[in-house]
């Protein structure tokens, strides 16, 4: 009988990383749960109380958890991870982010609405500023836009023949609306 341990695996690596791209999500200011079951979303906009604001986006399947193996120690002690990685190679780039038990634990309660104290920014956070940072620095084709975190519009970039093609997608829903092409 083969074993299935690989697929329960998988299962659970997609749901650690639903859960801490929702959070991450959340905790950039984006409320609308269509946008967020589709992508990681970092605010660009970082001006206080500003009108319009822009996130880049990234789609949440571009995304892998991985488990950091100790090499070498394992024949000779028990050993069992402490954090596992989240994962984004995208572009030229690769940004991950070490996701500890504590960090984990954070994003939960962010996700439960609680928002993170000073003393939060500057302790479990730091990780997750170096992969915000790493992520901003790979390549992207889509920003999204919202002036009311009720209709948002997305800005993409498509390569074509005759150069680079902006499509301009109102998005009320999960579901495309209004397609516009400039």
């Amino acid at each position: 009988m083969r074993c299935r341990k690989l697929d329960a695996t998988k299962y659970v690596g997609d749901a650690l990383r639903d859960r801490v791209v929702d959070a991450i999500s959340l905790s950039e200011g984006v409320r609308n749960r269509a946008v967020r079951e589709r992508y990681l979303a970092l605010k660009i906009t970082r001006i206080k109380d500003a009108n319009l604001r822009s996130y880049r986006l990234f789609p949440k399947e571009s995304f892998h958890v991985e488990v950091a193996g100790a090499q070498g120690l394992v024949e000779y002690l028990e050993y069992a991870p402490d954090a596992v990685e989240v994962v984004a190679e995208r572009g030229g780039g690769v940004a991950r982010l070490r996701v500890s038990l504590d960090l984990l634990e954070m994003l939960n309660l962010i996700g439960s609405g609680y928002r993170p104290t000073t003393a939060d920014l500057q302790g479990l956070f730091v990780n997750l500023l170096i992969f915000r940072n790493e992520l901003l620095t790979t390549t992207f084709d889509e920003v999204l836009v919202t002036m009311d975190d009720r209709e948002f519009y997305r800005i993409g970039a498509k390569g074509a023949v005759d150069g680079i093609r902006l499509q301009l997608v109102k998005e009320a829903t999960p579901e495309l609306n209004e397609v516009a092409t400039a």
